[in-house]
């Protein structure tokens, strides 16, 4: 198994796509599970970073799922469009059905790799994404950012880390060999229990994409690791000029 700093491909998309399939229906619950519950801690403290004083009149939520951060954006900024992007269409179907039930009508969703985002009309004011560093090449979100970003823009970005700290690394790899146990309970989330936490240790994206973003025309790093160090929300602005 790799060590975590060593750099190594996130996965392809025909895996991401075996290992999500009819997985849509049950993502909520066992995204709950999986993180007793703190997945919710850290998607207030995702919105909770996101600069409040300033107008963000278009945003984009890469890899949105099921649209819980893409929710929590439409009812925080009620002016804005809001634009989520998933590689599943069945996680878009139920992302959109969310919007309808909530009377959302700032919403719009769209089934496409995060990869292809440059084909996404306009530009966005604020990018955000939970659980995405670590399923994508580093040039290719910045590549991406690049084109779809407004000068001044704001990145907001979060996703697993492995801990530095021995004890807690070693409850780390305890806790989710629990956890792909628990996974098993679940048939279609069979390759999400093989695969997910292999995917986590070997990402490499803690160390490389805030060096990454500031050698590319973000600035203003700003980084919070979570509790028990298993993830880890970074803020970056795109530079104006």
């Amino acid at each position: 198994m790799a060590t975590p700093d060593q750099p190594t491909p996130p996965p392809d998309q025909e895996l991401l796509e075996e290992m999500f399939v009819d997985t849509a229906g049950t993502y909520d619950l066992i995204v709950r599970l999986a993180t007793l519950g703190m997945d919710i801690w850290w998607k207030r403290r995702l919105i909770r970073m996101i600069p409040q004083d300033r107008t963000y009149d278009r945003i984009l939520d890469l890899g949105c799922g099921t649209g819980i951060v893409t929710m929590k954006l439409a009812k925080r900024f009620p002016d804005a469009e809001v634009v989520g992007i998933d590689l599943m269409q069945e996680y878009v179907d139920i992302a959109e059905a969310k919007a309808r039930k909530k009377g959302l009508n700032n919403v719009s969703l769209r089934c496409m790799r995060i990869e292809v985002m440059d084909q996404l009309p306009g530009q966005f004011d604020l990018v955000v994404g939970s659980f995405v560093p670590k399923l994508i090449e580093i040039p290719d979100l910045i590549s991406g950012l690049d084109t779809v970003m407004a000068p001044g823009g704001v990145l907001v970005l979060h996703d697993f880390i492995i801990p530095t700290n021995p004890m807690l690394r070693k409850g780390f790899t305890v806790y989710w060999q629990i956890v792909k146990l628990g996974m098993r309970i679940f048939p279609s989330w069979q390759r999400v229990s093989e695969n997910l936490f292999r995917i986590i240790w070997e990402s490499s994206w803690n160390s490389r994409l805030p060096a990454a973003l500031s050698s590319n025309g973000f600035s203003e790093l700003y980084s919070e690791t979570q509790p028990l160090q298993v993830s880890k929300i970074i803020r970056v602005v795109r530079d104006v000029s």
